[in-house]
């Protein structure tokens, strides 16, 4: 692989990472928003007793992809800066930190869903 693919390779799976935080850190406040403005559960009452596991579930995976798509991030650019001194002889598909990132932010989307529709 030449370096200026290989370059242009990591630098598309960066932004995909970079899109998906952006989207799990809007996530985290769709339980309230969804709690408070669909179900109607008045500013002032707790939401604790409308909480179910997959709302919690929803939260933990969406943290879990923020923190490996950071993680994936800093590694993916640190692979690009050693200046393709010896191009990695590995798959071209995306290393385990982005495949975990990719599958805890749709696992914590379904989980929330699946909360919303048993609250």
């Amino acid at each position: 692989m030449e370096n200026d693919e290989f370059e242009k390779m990591m630098s598309g799976y960066i932004s995909v990472a970079k899109s998906i935080i952006q989207l799990a850190v809007g996530s985290l406040i769709l339980p309230i928003i969804f709690l408070r403005d669909i179900l109607g559960i008045q500013e002032g009452f707790p939401l604790k007793p409308h909480l179910n596991f997959w709302f919690y579930l929803s939260w933990g995976m969406i943290l879990v992809s923020i923190a490996f798509g950071l993680l994936y991030q800093s590694h993916a650019c640190q692979r690009i800066e050693r200046k393709f001194g010896d191009i990695l002889k590995e798959s071209k598909l995306p290393n385990w930190l982005f495949i975990i990132m990719f599958t805890s932010f749709f696992i914590g989307i379904a989980a929330f869903v699946v909360g919303f529709t048993y609250s």
